[in-house]
C-alpha cells in the first residue's frame, strides 16, 4: 500500500528561504524568523517524511503527522483529505510522533510569547510545566534554522540562549 503525505498548499514558508533572513546571516543559519498562523512552515523532514507544522490564529497548531480530523456524521464517508491525514499520521512512528510534537509545541509557544509581548520566563516556565527539555528547545530552533549560538529574532523580538534558557538581549 503507498503511503500518503499530506502536503500542505504551495505558499508554504520555507524559514530557510533568503527573504527571511534579512541581512543576519551566520554560517548558512537564519538568525531573523518570521512565524506567522495560519502560514504553512516547513521544518524539513523526520525520517525520510515532510515535517510541516502550522500555528492556528487560535493558539493551536497541527504538523504533518497530526492533521486535524474534523468528527464525521453518522453514516458520512470519509473524505480524501481525511484519509490522507490518517495515512499520513499512521506513516510517523512513535518516537517520530513524539518529537514533531514536542518541536511543534516548542515553536508554537515561541509564536504565541513574541505575539502577546509575554516575557521569557514565561516562555521558559512553559516548558519546564510540560516537561519540554533545554536539549528540545535548542533543537526547536535548530529546525527554524537559527544557529543557537548567536542571538537570533523571532517575529521582531530579539533572545539569546544562556544554558539552555531563553533571554532577551540587552536593548532586544
Amino acid at each position: 500500500m503507498m503511503k500518503i503525505h499530506p502536503v500542505f498548499p504551495v505558499q508554504s514558508l520555507t524559514i530557510r528561504s533568503k527573504e527571511n533572513i534579512a541581512d543576519k546571516k551566520s554560517n548558512g543559519f537564519n538568525q531573523v524568523v518570521e512565524l506567522k498562523s495560519e502560514t504553512p512552515i516547513n521544518l524539513g523532514t523526520i525520517g525520510g517524511k515532510p515535517f510541516v507544522m502550522q500555528i492556528f490564529q487560535d493558539g493551536g497548531y497541527e504538523w504533518s503527522g497530526s492533521l486535524r480530523i474534523k468528527q464525521p456524521k453518522t453514516g458520512a464517508r470519509v473524505t480524501p483529505e481525511e484519509a490522507a491525514a490518517a495515512y499520513a499520521s499512521q506513516s510517523y512512528n512513535m518516537e517520530e510522533h513524539i518529537k514533531c510534537g514536542a518541536v511543534s509545541a516548542v515553536i508554537n509557544s515561541l509564536y504565541i510569547m513574541t505575539n502577546k509581548g509575554l516575557e521569557p520566563s514565561t516562555f521558559n516556565n512553559k516548558m519546564r510545566a510540560f516537561n519540554i527539555s533545554q536539549s528540545e528547545v535548542e533543537e526547536a530552533l535548530c529546525y527554524l534554522g537559527i544557529n543557537i549560538n548567536e542571538a537570533f529574532t523571532l517575529n521582531g523580538h530579539t533572545f539569546v540562549l544562556d544554558n539552555g534558557l531563553l533571554k532577551n538581549t540587552i536593548g532586544g
